[in-house]
């Protein structure tokens, strides 16, 4: 096996890994967060910091390398001048990085809020951050449909 389609496969293995890792992080704050929706304010703090790091060096770190891996790929493959799907799906990406800049965002909120004391205002944010990641995961599944399906 020659060298550039030995780094070539191991740039895809790297890109799936992280883009599992983004994914992954999504799917484990979500769950942490609604765990906890109702806990003691100790518990809820601690879960609201532990959801925190999955977004922050989880989801987003994980898009992000899956992201410039992808990128890598595409343009090494030529892959953008073959079909639009490619061009669909990037910007897809993009969109999905941004919701998990919202995402810190929103959990950095809601432990200020927290540490504030202001309760009332946490449930609100934590909601709106639910709803903020159930989307994300939603079009991360339609992402990985473009990629197998390639509808154009």
């Amino acid at each position: 096996m020659n060298s550039e389609i030995l780094s070539g496969q191991l740039l895809k293995i790297v890109h799936l890994l992280f883009v599992s890792m983004g994914i992954g992080g999504v799917i484990a704050q979500m769950h942490l967060l609604k765990k906890f929706r109702n806990a003691a304010p100790n518990e809820a703090a601690a879960s609201e910091r532990m959801a925190l790091a999955l977004v922050r060096y989880a989801e987003f770190y994980g898009f992000l390398v899956a992201f410039v891996t992808g990128l890598i790929l595409a343009i090494k493959t030529g892959a953008f001048g073959t079909g639009g799907y490619l061009h669909v799906k990037t910007l897809l990406v993009l969109f999905l990085l941004g919701l998990g800049h919202v995402d810190m965002r929103n959990l950095k909120r809601m432990i200020a809020l927290r540490e504030a004391g202001n309760v009332q205002a946490v449930a609100g944010v934590k909601q709106t951050h639910l709803l903020v990641a159930s989307l994300a995961l939603t079009l991360s599944v339609v992402i990985v449909a473009l990629v197998v399906i390639k509808p154009f």
